[in-house]
């Protein structure tokens, strides 16, 4: 039987199980939580929790998309200096470079990059 031979009713409910069926595949999860393990020092190991309907992470503001997340953290200051976090998800290789720029009180601007490979968990599980 054709579409066009239903009623309307009919028609109307199939038309409206189609678009309800094509946006569930172009929908995209909500938030993502991902632990991150530094390749040079196993031991060292972050989570972070992606919200990409509000595009943070760990609360602070990211550009997010199908690529990539970069966002970055302004440490506080203190008579050294202070130090800015900078980070970027590839998340086609499943890794996060973290590179911290140090700006020291005398002036001086220096970096260290971290390499880590991230897999995607679930949410902690909470006692309330």
């Amino acid at each position: 039987m054709s579409v066009s031979k239903l009623s309307g009713v009919a028609r109307a409910v199939l038309v409206t199980l189609a678009l309800l069926a094509s946006s569930a595949q172009g929908a995209r999860a909500e938030t993502i939580f991902l632990t991150c393990i530094n390749n040079a020092a196993s031991v060292d190991k972050d989570n972070f929790v992606v919200d990409l309907t509000n595009n943070t992470v760990n609360s602070s503001p990211a550009n997010i998309d199908a690529t990539a997340i970069d966002w970055q953290v302004k440490g506080s200051a203190n008579q050294y200096g202070y130090v800015v976090k900078y980070y970027h998800i590839d998340r086609t290789a499943g890794t996060l470079t973290e590179t911290d720029t140090f700006h020291l009180a005398n002036g001086r601007i220096s970096s260290v990059k971290i390499i880590y490979s991230c897999t995607k968990g679930s949410a902690p599980p909470t006692k309330f």
